[in-house]
């Protein structure tokens, strides 16, 4: 949390956590903000969107300085949303590199509805191409701005048999077509790297995911759980800082496997255990619930068989 209170202390605020050996919560915050201009790193979308939900409510004109902007489409939600509710965002619509915004302005109620979590969409997608299912999913974000939503060009380019239906707001997966290996630049999709690991390791051929840096920073280092526990299954992987290599089309056997207490994670080594040879256990697994509540019983609804063990 250490960079986002040093972003409150350039905007005034008084910030700290009491617990700044480890860099955790809790934190003690103390108003008010001032308008000024702040440098943010550009790793995670959440350290920009949540001074930049703020800054209309600070008197003055607030800019916030983006270094090297990745997560791009959830930046780009941030100032829809803004946008949506009256407030007037000055910004970089390319690169994000900068956003200005002159206060005090009043955030509007509205009518809005919620879209569909493509992140979790994700999971089951993956799960019917990699097995020999058709499957269905209903009442999606198909006109949205989620970066998440490319996983279906993605998953189409390794060749997965995919029919979107505008007109009904859903898509179609008819597993059982070989897959083969790509490169895919997931700076603008980084939760999807646990799910796609297991897409690649699947595939025929050689995958590379590149871009992937700051998916060592999320609540696991992504990139190494995920090397980790899917060689444990017998894929063949290797890493850089930036990337991961995944040479596919070997049969997965199989293992006990630890989530690391990360929902993405659980639920992707649980998608890898559909179509291993043998019994997979994923530890801890229900922390899949931070995300997506009810995981393993709605896909056991479309016939996953998934064992909940207390």
């Amino acid at each position: 949390v250490r960079a986002l209170l040093r972003t409150l202390e350039d905007l005034g605020a008084t910030a700290f956590t009491t617990r700044s050996a480890v860099d955790a919560a809790p934190v003690v915050v103390r108003g008010p903000l001032k308008a000024g201009t702040v440098k943010i790193g550009g790793n995670f979308s959440q350290f920009i969107s949540a001074p930049l939900l703020v800054s209309p409510m600070i008197d003055g004109i607030t800019r916030l300085e983006v270094e090297n902007a990745k997560e791009k489409p959830y930046l780009q939600m941030t100032v829809d949303w803004m946008t949506q509710q009256g407030v007037k965002v000055d910004y970089d619509s390319k690169n994000y590199s900068y956003f200005e915004i002159k206060g005090p302005q009043a955030y509007h109620p509205v009518n809005a509805r919620i879209p569909s979590d493509w992140e979790s969409v994700a999971f089951p997608l993956v799960a019917a191409a990699v097995t020999d299912s058709k499957l269905t999913i209903e009442d999606l974000d198909l006109e949205g701005n989620q970066g998440d939503a490319a996983i279906v060009d993605v998953l189409q380019e390794m060749g997965a048999n995919i029919h979107v239906d505008h007109e009904h707001n859903s898509l179609t997966v008819i597993g059982g077509t070989k897959l083969h290996g790509i490169t895919v630049n997931c700076s603008d999709i980084p939760d999807a790297v646990p799910i796609l690991s297991v897409a690649a390791s699947f595939a025929e051929g050689t995958t590379k995911l590149t871009g992937i840096e700051m998916v060592r920073a999320k609540e696991t280092d992504r990139v190494a759980v995920m090397h980790q526990e899917l060689a444990k299954m017998g894929a063949h992987i290797e890493e850089t800082h930036d990337s991961m290599t995944i040479h596919g089309g070997h049969q997965l056997t199989g293992a006990a496997v630890l989530s690391h207490d990360d929902h993405r994670v659980a639920m992707a080594l649980a998608v890898a255990g559909l179509f291993a040879k043998g019994e997979t256990v994923v530890s801890d697994a229900q922390c899949a619930s931070v995300s997506f509540p009810g995981f393993f019983e709605i896909m056991n609804r479309v016939g996953a068989g998934f064992v909940i063990k207390e």
